[in-house]
């Protein structure tokens, strides 16, 4: 978890990373970052009383009215609002969906300033994103954004946590990556995929390892490359169909290598309806903590800024 100090600009005065295990009990966990807000406020000198809420962010089903968190993938669930206010932070508190404060962040003051209509696009682990029409960001009361990785692309595909099959999700994303690889090399597949990871290479993620490994030839690094590719061209391809944006913003570890974008370009302009893609302007964005964070603070700021006047 990032921890961070925002001003009314949304500039980052301080900003702290502390370990965290998902599967402790949910109040210690709670109460430990409540004890690292704390830490933060003292470090950098400000008073408790000039604090004036509280911003939280995270993937999973948001209960926004009760400050609820439900992580499917794990079946665990956190009560932020009752637990940070018996660790005496006093304050209102803002419980949002990590892919809508990156996708506001960009909007107020990053990417997309000037464009009224983007989409948004969380490439990691997971895939999520979220719409912004007319210049608003789309934003669901339920605790729902945009569930793009969860739109079915194969019907026969892997089953999702979610309970369906061949989600978006499960075929293109860097768990569906690390998954496919497993199985290769456990099968005793010859791939240079296998002598980048056992580089130890910390620093690239593993579509980065997989586009790396198609620049050497690799086929195995190919037929995944141009898999994952297709199928998050769909993706892409399906919210440009429906929402017909001016910009898509990919943010997450989406590599330096051209090869990728290259692909992904060219399986979004197959899938897209002739007329929809001519316009359409790609940024892409790695530091998505820093725009997360950026966005946080325009929540809060939206959600107290009323009683403050």
């Amino acid at each position: 978890i990032v921890i961070s100090i925002n001003d009314f600009q949304s500039n980052i005065l301080l900003s702290k990373r502390i370990p965290t295990d998902l599967e402790r009990n949910s109040t210690t966990l709670i109460s430990k970052i409540s004890q690292s807000i704390k830490e933060l406020i003292k470090k950098e000198g400000v008073s408790l009383k000039n604090l004036k809420g509280i911003g939280i962010a995270s993937g999973g089903i948001i209960n926004r009215e009760k400050g609820i968190l439900r992580l499917e993938m794990i079946n665990k669930s956190l009560d932020f609002f009752t637990n940070l206010k018996l660790g005496h932070l006093q304050l209102p508190i803002v419980l949002e969906d990590v892919v809508y404060v990156e996708a506001l962040g960009e909007k107020n003051l990053g990417l997309a300033k000037k464009i009224q209509n983007f989409v948004y696009v969380r490439y990691k682990n997971t895939i999520g994103a979220a719409i912004c029409i007319n210049g608003k960001v789309h934003h669901d009361s339920t605790g729902y954004v945009s569930e793009l990785g969860h739109i079915t692309v194969d019907k026969e595909g892997p089953l999702c946590y979610c309970g369906s099959r061949g989600c978006l999700e499960q075929v293109a994303s860097e768990r569906y990556l690390e998954v496919e690889i497993k199985e290769a090399i456990d099968k005793g597949v010859n791939t240079y995929i296998k002598s980048l990871l056992d580089k130890n290479n910390k620093n690239k993620n593993i579509l980065e390892i997989v586009s790396e490994a198609c620049q050497k030839g690799d086929s195995m690094a190919l037929s995944l490359l141009d898999r994952v590719a297709e199928n998050f061209g769909i993706g892409l391809a399906t919210m440009i169909n429906l929402f017909h944006p001016q910009l898509i913003i990919i943010g997450g570890n989406i590599p330096t290598q051209e090869t990728y974008i290259r692909l992904l370009k060219h399986y979004v302009k197959m899938y897209t309806l002739t007329g929809l893609k001519e316009n359409i302007q790609y940024r892409f964005h790695r530091d998505i903590q820093t725009s997360g964070l950026k966005g946080l603070s325009e929540a809060v700021i939206q959600h107290i800024l009323p009683s403050l006047i």
